[in-house]
């Protein structure tokens, strides 16, 4: 058996996709290397998994001649299953398919993309869906979403939750202040976060919030809310020290597929605040404060719950590090090369 895995978007972009491509093909390459194609943009300045087998492919990402020429590359890599990470996958091949579906953010939330975003996705995942022999969602949640929105027959779906992508050094000194990481964008609920900080803030608090991570589509109000907010809000480049080092992790996002920061806030023994929506309570069990994260009084509530009350953070603290735990991307490895197996 080939299997050849697009590695396209790693390319183009380090959000929570690229992310997920990365630490997922690193983990099967140490599973069976032997059987692994890894096919990476020409634009790609590094190699994803040094020693794995890869080959270059000039289509570009979500371009719009995507479904012409990306058939065209692969048509000589005689590849048995082609996983496809970032949703769509050439609807013309000659093997079988696998597909990952992160969310439906464009489904639920239209207004929160793009729309040449917008469209790239809703114009193909109904056909993505149907078109692929098998697909992987990174949560029950996202599962909920594929048959609810789309209709997709259960037995088509198989979760295959996501995990830390480090190994974390909990127990480092804490700096002063509330840590949120991840891509500047609506979804993430940014404009609330800062406004209830800002009520913490009047309550006491002489910490700072960090932003870090970089700006994705439509943010220019968070950018705008930011910089009104400048005495105590500050941007920083994402860096997996900054878990470790702050008095929390909030995170109170309206959907998120999975919720990659709350696990690895967590693995880093780090007290975390995410929301009740989407598929953060499924991933942060018991072992996170949980609010409503369209109340902005509900979000700086929980902050200021988390900085006040010692032992409710070494609480989190705990149980964080036991949940974070229970995932691993070996064991996402195994399961994804048994969808594999199964097509094959």
């Amino acid at each position: 058996m080939r299997v050849g895995i697009d590695c396209r978007i790693a390319a183009y972009t380090r959000g929570g996709t690229a992310v997920y491509v990365r630490r997922l093909v690193q983990a099967l390459v140490q599973l069976a290397p032997q059987e692994l194609l890894v096919l990476e943009a020409a634009r790609a300045r590094e190699r994803i998994a040094a020693g794995s087998f890869s080959a270059r492919l000039f289509t570009p990402s979500h371009h719009r001649w995507e479904q012409l020429l990306l058939p065209l590359e692969l048509l000589p890599r005689n590849i048995d299953v082609l996983h496809s990470p970032d949703y769509i996958p050439p609807f013309v091949r000659r093997c079988r398919s696998v597909i990952t579906v992160h969310d439906l953010a464009f489904v639920r939330w239209p207004e929160f993309l793009t729309p040449a975003s917008r469209a790239y996705f809703n114009g193909h995942i109904r056909r993505a869906v149907s078109s692929a022999d098998a697909i992987i969602a990174v949560s029950q949640a996202t599962k909920h979403d594929l048959l609810e929105l789309l209709e997709v027959p259960a037995e088509k779906v198989r979760v295959i939750y996501e995990a830390p992508g480090f190994q974390a050094a909990p127990g480092q000194a804490r700096e002063d202040y509330v840590l949120f990481a991840g891509t500047f964008e609506p979804r993430k609920n940014l404009v609330r976060l800062i406004e209830a900080f800002a009520h913490v803030k009047q309550r006491g608090y002489t910490g700072k919030l960090v932003l870090a991570g970089e700006p994705g589509w439509l943010a220019e109000p968070i950018l705008e809310s930011v910089q009104r907010h400048s005495q105590f809000v500050e941007v920083r480049q994402f860096e997996p020290a900054l878990y470790a080092r702050a008095k929390l992790l909030a995170l109170p996002s309206l959907y998120e597929g999975f919720g990659l920061p709350v696990l690895e806030a967590m693995a880093s023994g780090t007290p975390v605040l995410t929301s009740n929506l989407s598929s953060l309570p499924e991933i942060a069990g018991d072992a996170a404060l949980l609010v409503d994260p369209k109340e902005v009084e509900a979000i700086a509530e929980g902050m200021w719950r988390v900085l006040t009350d010692g032992a409710l953070a070494a609480e989190l603290s705990r149980k964080g590090l036991a949940r974070a735990a229970e995932f691993s991307w070996q064991r996402a490895a195994r399961q994804t090369l048994d969808v594999y197996h199964s097509l094959a």
